[in-house]
């Protein structure tokens, strides 16, 4: 017998496709997949930047709307430990925020692209405030 509760409409819980429904309904598939060609096209924008940053490292190139990186420092031995001090100090303060993930054995700070609203300034901004972080905590 086959279980026909994945073939019948909710009952119990809210419609949850109701809403994407309403909102194709409403804007267009157009209007998503430019949002979405927008935040991958900021991405690789941003990972341009990075590439180009003599202390800064890319972890590999975005295949959607995520950045993963990291900040080099000469003379830093923990570079790991140094990430994970930035994105504390930047989540903290509100500004940013970014999460750290593990690639290779090391550790990245990660943002998603996903506001709408996001511009390169924005990006850019980040990226001096990472770097700001940087000195204060290699420093310290």
């Amino acid at each position: 017998m086959v279980g026909l509760g994945l073939r019948t409409l909710e009952c119990s819980k809210r419609m949850m496709a109701l809403e994407l429904y309403a909102s194709l309904a409403e804007h267009g598939q157009a209007f998503f997949a430019d949002y979405v060609s927008r935040m991958f096209d900021l991405a690789r924008w941003f990972a341009r930047e990075i590439d180009a940053a003599p202390d800064v490292e890319l972890a590999t190139q975005p295949q959607a709307n995520i950045v993963c990186f990291r900040v080099t420092r000469p003379g830093v031995d923990d570079l790991d430990a140094l990430q994970f001090r930035i994105r504390e100090e930047l989540v903290h303060s509100g500004a940013f925020y970014l999460v750290k993930a593990r690639l290779r054995d090391r550790t990245y700070l990660r943002t998603t692209i996903i506001n709408p609203r996001t511009t390169e300034n924005d990006l850019s901004a980040l990226l001096m405030a990472v770097r700001a972080a940087a000195s204060r905590q290699s420093a310290g």
